[in-house]
């Protein structure tokens, strides 16, 4: 879908050209920082839905007897909001983090489906070692660091985002 949007002849050049701008090459080798856009708004529409719907799922969760209390207790909307609904809604934004930061080493297929070359990632370099090099060895040791820093990120999502209770005992 986003390799019609930002092809020379895609959506996004023919709406340019509409306005009466000229065409751009987004796609282009020469083009790295448009390049680079294009492969990061593709990434983030791709992964934002599941995080999206993992939000929306602990949000209708919480009970509304939460809030409503605050309310009748005189708490502002932000204070509910600090105080009630993030603290409530803190295991599924956990989850939504780890998958959100598995899934950025994931865009190899979104970057090699829309600039058909070997775009500068992690994980395109672990293929690039396995198929192109011919050397499972260091491309397994690259998987092992990709797994590795996935590995180190997510505890460190656990622990920045723990409940306070839970880390007093």
């Amino acid at each position: 879908m986003w390799l019609t949007v930002f092809t020379d002849r895609g959506y996004l050049n023919s709406l340019l050209a509409s306005m009466g701008q000229q065409p751009v090459s987004w796609l282009a080798y020469d083009n790295y920082p448009s390049m680079f856009a294009a492969v990061l708004i593709a990434e983030v529409w791709r992964a934002t839905s599941l995080v999206f719907v993992i939000v929306v799922a602990g949000l209708q969760s919480i009970p509304k007897d939460y809030e409503e209390a605050a309310g009748v207790f005189g708490a502002s909307f932000w204070n509910r909001l600090w105080h009630v609904t993030l603290p409530l809604l803190r295991p599924s934004l956990q989850t939504a983090l780890i998958l959100r930061t598995i899934l950025a080493f994931q865009t190899f297929a979104v970057a090699l489906a829309l600039t058909g070359q070997n775009f500068p990632l992690v994980v395109g370099e672990t293929y690039r070692w396995y198929t192109g090099l011919q050397d499972p060895n260091v491309a397994s040791a690259l998987a092992l660091v990709v797994m590795f820093v996935s590995m180190v990120t997510a505890v460190g999502y656990l622990k920045l985002l723990r409940d306070q209770t839970e880390a007093a005992r």
